[in-house]
């Protein structure tokens, strides 16, 4: 048995269910819908298993699960009062762990975990965190702690871990008098997301591998000096409106991904000089602010994110010459008009124009051989754009909203496409497409009335059609399908 699928949805569906499970792959749904799990006992000692249990208030308790897997994705409880009394005993080496989505959620719990790699959510909503002792002896701990406003107040955690990803406090006065001591080689560390969360906050870093978030809020981050010799730093600084005037920084290091000034005209007059190997760079994310932004990099591999908000990539030019290229730009509503772009890159991952009317009169040649291309997501995003792609590989969607692909016209002569094309209401009428590939996955149309009048031709030898998810339509729709290979639903 290589694959089952387990599914109870709806209330009161699993009560006396009792499930054993030997086999090598399984993907477990029970439960979704309040009052459903109750009595429920699972035994599994497989070897891989995706296992979603309770989603919805009042529905874990009482429930006991013991896992002796090597691989379990384990997600419990999401809503409010969901965990109340839940014991978790886990030996496992590599588990996901995610419990208690809600206010009020997480009180009471005792988990203790032996486990080598654990990715540890816990209480996510305001005051779901107090009293909560978590004691984690592993190598490989991912610990995310109170997701909410006054939410980790007296909170007191001792690591001993030698890789520790550890996010505490998001919300707004809630980092304050936290203390934490790391004696960690690994170390990445997310405190104080909100406004006015880092004054007179002290970290004490004697790492040699630091992911460092300060201050994400308005107003954060002002008199912030930073001076970094590290080898291997992420920084992310003053996300919001006003956060990274006057802010210097100076990089020497070797491997940087660096963030700075997310919010309305927070990038003007940053000046960025980078002389690294390897940078991911994120600069302006909101209206108006990369105007007058330049840029130079003359690195091999940048991973770069300009101008998220309307209005913000007019008048940018950017020049690549690199070979490994992730560029995503304007994605917002009229943010790339007269954007042009010329990529010559091997490896290039491109997002344009998320937004209403936002990629009219985008032209776009593509000699690349991998190229990840999402063209307008939005209402009326992809009237009279062309589009010519002769890449081997080649993942394409285009037009997610109503009215999005009219008059849209595609070929495609790649071996590999993965295609989705027009995701609404009255989206694809009058879209032709013609596909000589190898290999399709197409999806097409999910919505009422999106697909009359469409004509589909395929001549492909492995076709995954997906039509028609909602109601009427596939009226008057007509596939032809040469293919010998075709998963339809």
């Amino acid at each position: 048995m290589v694959r089952k699928q387990f599914k109870g949805i709806g209330a009161d569906c699993c009560r006396g269910l009792n499930i054993a499970v030997g086999s090598l792959d399984v993907e477990l749904t029970l439960g979704i819908g309040s009052d459903c799990c109750r009595g429920l006992n699972i035994a599994v000692g497989s070897l891989d298993v995706e296992l979603t249990l309770g989603i919805g208030s009042d529905c874990c308790r009482g429930l006991n699960i013991a896992v002796g897997s090597l691989d379990v994705e384990l997600t419990l409880g999401i809503g409010s009062d969901c965990c109340r009394g839940l014991n978790i005993a886990v030996g496992s080496l590599d588990v996901e762990l995610t419990l208690g989505i809600g206010e009020d959620c997480c009180r009471g719990l005792n988990i203790a975990v032996g486990s080598l790699d654990v990715e540890l959510t816990l209480g996510i909503g305001a005051d779901c965190c107090r009293g909560l002792n978590i004691a984690v002896g592993s190598l490989d701990v991912e610990l995310t702690l109170g997701i909410g406003a006054d939410c980790c107040r007296g909170l007191n955690i001792a690591v001993g871990s030698l890789d520790v990803e550890l996010t505490l406090g998001i919300g707004a006065d809630c980092c304050r008098g936290l203390n934490i001591a790391v004696g960690s080689l690994d170390v990445e560390l997310t405190l104080g997301i909100g406004a006015d969360c880092c004054r007179g906050l002290n970290s004490a870093v004697g790492s040699l591998d630091v992911e460092l978030t300060l201050g994400i809020g308005a107003d954060c981050c002002r008199g912030l000096n930073i001076a970094v010799g590290s080898l291997d730093v992420e920084l992310t600084l003053g996300i919001g409106s006003d956060c990274c005037r006057g802010l210097n920084i100076a990089v020497g290091s070797l491997d940087v991904e660096l963030t700075l000034g997310i919010g309305a005209d927070c990038c003007r007059g940053l000046n960025i000089a980078v002389g690294s190997l390897d940078v991911e760079l994120t600069l302006g994310i909101g209206a108006d602010c990369c105007r007058g932004l330049n840029i130079a990099v003359g690195s091999l591999d940048v991973e770069l994110t300009l101008g998220i908000g309307s209005d913000c990539c007019r008048g940018l030019n950017i020049a690549v010459g690199s070979l490994d290229v992730e560029l995503t730009l304007g994605i917002g509503s009229d943010c790339c008009r007269g954007l042009n772009i010329a990529v010559g890159s091997l490896d290039v991952e491109l997002t344009l124009g998320i937004g209403s009317d936002c990629c009219r009169g985008l032209n776009i040649a593509v000699g690349s051989l991998d190229v990840e291309l999402t063209l307008g997501i939005g209402s009326d995003c992809c009237r009279g754009l062309n589009i010519a792609v002769g890449s081997l590989d080649v993942e394409l969607t285009l037009g997610i909203g109503a009215d999005c692909c009219r008059g849209l016209n595609i070929a495609v002569g790649s071996l590999d496409v993965e295609l989705t094309l027009g995701i609404g209401a009255d989206c694809c009428r009058g879209l032709n497409i013609a596909v000589g590939s190898l290999d399709v996955e197409l999806t097409l149309g999910i919505g009422s009335d999106c697909y009359r009048g469409l004509n589909i031709a395929v001549g492909s030898l492995d076709v995954e059609l997906t039509l028609g998810i909602g109601a009427d339509c596939c009226r008057g729709l007509n596939i032809a399908v040469g293919s010998l290979d075709v998963d339809l639903s």
